[in-house]
């Protein structure tokens, strides 16, 4: 797994919401639309004028690609974190997930998770 670097936010829009621009612009982000609302993650730097906001996550990629045919990868760290008392919102792409936690859980959630046997990759930023 990989610590990227930076601080997210995940916001909360109307359903019938534009994407602002700026989160194309990205590294990183995630946007869900669903009949009832409009999920963005995205840098924490990027102010969207939603009408639920929540900072300060940071976030951890499963390094390589998943196969759908594999079972339990994601059910496995969640595990891990749940015991560890650590609460998750995860993303999944057609590669491989991310898990966004709050960044004060950071050291909390990689112990955990290198003491179950995961290796965690740190960016210069989180070392």
């Amino acid at each position: 797994m990989k610590v990227l670097s930076g601080s997210y936010s995940v916001h909360q829009l109307s359903c019938n919401s534009i994407v602002p621009a700026a989160v194309y612009q990205e590294e990183f982000f995630s946007i869900t639309q669903t009949d009832e609302e409009l999920s963005i993650v995205c840098d924490s730097r990027i102010d969207l004028d939603s009408e639920k906001r929540e900072d300060e996550f940071a976030c951890l990629q499963v390094l390589g690609t998943l196969n759908f045919d594999l079972v339990g990868i994601l059910a496995g760290i969640t595990s891990c974190l749940s015991s560890a008392g650590v609460s998750i919102f995860a993303l999944s792409t057609y590669n491989t997930d991310y898990i966004l936690l709050k960044a004060s859980k950071l050291e909390l959630a990689t112990k955990a998770l290198e003491a179950a046997g995961y290796q965690i990759q740190r960016s210069s930023l989180n070392a």
